[in-house]
């Protein structure tokens, strides 16, 4: 758990980093409604081993990470924010990695408000809320494997033929 705090109007431009992951909020952040002379508490939370269910039987890639924004010792709902932030994972992303998060209304990992992007062999998670985040494998990866496999079969069925 890494935990940081300061003045509601100091968090443009922060970077919270905990090893397996780095939060970071944009220049001119602001939590929509905090006074910006609150104090505003940012924690992050590492799980080693994937604390929520699977996705479609698929586990996430590497840690799942969370993050909170406190505002007087109470959790701040942080979402549908208009300037997004940025999440960057540690692990081994791949072309084909994409960030999820736990919907915790639907119990459900979700790609719903967050986009992907590998910058120098991290994976950057673009969010508008704050939540648990996770990498996982791309399912369009294996969709285009098995079009290609039964391509290929079809082919060589033509061949045969």
């Amino acid at each position: 758990t890494t935990v940081g705090k300061q003045s509601a109007s100091g968090l443009g431009g922060l970077a919270l980093t905990d090893g397996q992951s780095t939060l970071k909020m944009a220049t001119g952040f602001t939590v929509p409604g905090v006074a910006v002379d609150a104090v505003v508490g940012v924690a992050s939370v590492s799980f080693t081993s994937n604390p929520f269910g699977g996705d479609g039987g698929k586990s996430p890639d590497g840690a799942v990470v969370s993050f909170e924004i406190s505002v007087d010792g109470a959790t701040a709902p942080v979402s549908g924010l208009s300037t997004p932030l940025s999440i960057e994972l540690r692990g081994r992303p791949t072309s084909s990695s994409v960030c999820k998060f736990w919907n915790t209304s639907a119990s459900s990992w979700s790609t719903t408000g967050v986009t992907t992007a590998v910058v120098s062999g991290v994976l950057t998670c673009q969010t508008t809320h704050l939540t648990a985040f996770g990498s996982f494998t791309s399912s369009a990866a294996g969709v285009a494997a098995s079009l290609l496999v039964a391509a290929l079969a079809l082919v060589l069925q033509l061949t045969v033929a």
